[in-house]
């Protein structure tokens, strides 16, 4: 039997601390051009969405950054950004959420976009970039909860950027072209190997 490779741990981004501070934006804009993975994708998501002294979660960044570039028409539709949403009634994508009868594999939690934005979070604290704000949300932004569970306590950290980090998104002109482009090119691997069948 083929031996399962096991999960590389999660560092928490809590744990995270600002160990290699970025000298300038332009160096910050350097290195993320550069690196050809979803951990500089990400960085580049959440300078983009919290642009302007914002302050939100990472669900909050990934949810409306599917929806701004779903309604945009800007990514193919077999992107991978989609994955872990579907679309509700109204046709707004919502994060699938691990219930039961839920494949693990199809949430949010699981998907691509979470995976960057986590990584890229990491590595904006790493460079100084951002600050961690520790909040507590009661009940569920996913489902209607009743009685005692309507009143569960969540903690979730809200992030912000630092001076620099607001500086790196300013100066960083065709930063929503980037991350377009990026998403575009990171197409599901089914349709892949569809597409090459029929080729």
């Amino acid at each position: 039997p083929k031996q399962r490779k096991a999960r590389a741990q999660m560092v928490r981004i809590s744990a995270t601390k600002p160990t290699h501070p970025i000298r300038n934006a332009e160096e910050a804009i350097e290195k993320l051009c550069a690196a050809e993975n979803l951990k500089s994708l990400g960085a580049g998501m959440i300078l983009l969405m919290l642009k302007g002294k914002k302050k939100k979660t990472l669900r909050q960044i990934a949810t409306q950054l599917v929806n701004q570039l779903a309604y945009k028409g800007e990514v193919s539709a077999d992107s991978d950004i989609f994955r872990g949403f579907a679309q509700d009634s109204e046709g707004h994508y919502r994060p699938i959420v691990k219930e039961p009868g839920n494949d693990r594999t199809v949430c949010y939690h699981a998907s691509p976009i979470y995976t960057s934005l986590r990584d890229g979070c990491a590595l904006l604290r790493d460079w100084d970039l951002l600050e961690l704000h520790h909040t507590e949300e009661i009940g569920s932004v996913d489902k209607n909860l009743l009685g005692a569970s309507s009143q569960l306590r969540r903690f979730v950290y809200q992030i912000e950027l630092r001076s620099k980090g607001e500086e790196v998104a300013d100066i960083w002109n065709d930063l929503d072209t980037y991350i377009s482009h990026k998403w575009s090119q990171r197409v599901r691997k089914s349709m892949k190997r569809t597409m090459s069948t029929v080729a």
